[in-house]
């Protein structure tokens, strides 16, 4: 007999009924963040830096972007509307929505697209900043093209 999942059930310890990989199911207790450095102090003290860089990476690409929670995640927007987000999980970093885009845009992005718009780094390897600094680009103009439209 199958077990019910444990989410939500009542009679499973709260570290056990959060059972995803993200930051507040690692914590057991679920947060609601408010701005990203709620976020990024929520995170294993590990963490916390990455976060930070990730943040401050994003921010020189496009420093007219202004920043929220969307989705419980940190998100960059131009002009009030999300080009970008990312969320820190136990294994990888996730960066969405980073949809298909030319050739050599995705020889260098290919080897982390997990989905057809999601990108993941994983935490076991060196992050690889010139890429998120490439994707925020990528992202920025083609929020900036939209606008103009």
């Amino acid at each position: 007999m199958r077990e019910a999942p444990l989410r939500g059930r009542r009679d499973v310890p709260a570290e056990r009924r959060l059972v995803s990989g993200s930051v507040d199911a690692q914590r057991a207790r679920p947060m609601k963040f408010t701005t990203i450095d709620d976020y990024i102090r929520a995170l294993p003290n590990e963490a916390q830096p990455i976060a930070r860089r990730v943040r401050a990476t994003i921010l020189e690409v496009a420093p007219e972007a202004s920043e929220a929670i969307k989705y419980n995640m940190p998100s960059f927007l131009i002009d009030g509307a999300p080009f970008l987000y990312f969320a820190m999980w136990k294994k990888h970093i996730g960066m969405y929505p980073i949809y298909v885009g030319a050739a050599e845009f995705e020889d260098k992005i290919g080897p982390y697209r997990e989905k057809k718009d999601t990108v993941r780094f994983l935490l076991d390897r060196p992050v690889p900043y010139d890429l998120i600094a490439l994707l925020a680009s990528f992202k920025r103009a083609h929020a900036l093209a939209t606008k103009k439209r």
